[in-house]
């Protein structure tokens, strides 16, 4: 068996995701209440690369915790008025320019 000063050495020469990996699965195995599944790992290890990498590439758009927070609670407050609305249903551009107004609104306060 190879003395924790070698492992730490050869770990250390591994790429960044190879480590990161490699951590994850010793704190993993660390745990005894935690299942651990290499495949499920590598999954997503191969998801956080491919969109890092779309970010990098200028792909796709990151937005702040917040802006997506505040756009899925835009975007249930909708569906729920289209769904519950008078009898006379609201079209979705009315109800855009409603968002709008108050967002506006709160910009200014």
């Amino acid at each position: 068996m190879k003395a924790l000063s070698e492992l730490a050495k050869d770990a250390l020469e591994l790429p960044v995701a190879q480590r990161r990996v490699l951590a994850r699965i010793l704190l993993e195995l660390s745990e005894e209440d935690q299942d651990f599944s290499p495949e499920i790992d590598a999954a997503w290890e191969q998801e956080i690369t491919r969109r890092i990498e779309a970010i990098k590439a200028g792909r796709v758009q990151s937005r702040s915790f917040e802006a997506a927070l505040n756009t899925k609670r835009d975007q249930r407050w909708i569906d729920e008025a289209l769904a519950s609305g008078p009898e006379t249903p609201l079209r979705r551009a009315d109800l855009d320019k409603v968002r709008d107004r108050v967002r506006a609104r709160a910009k200014a306060k």
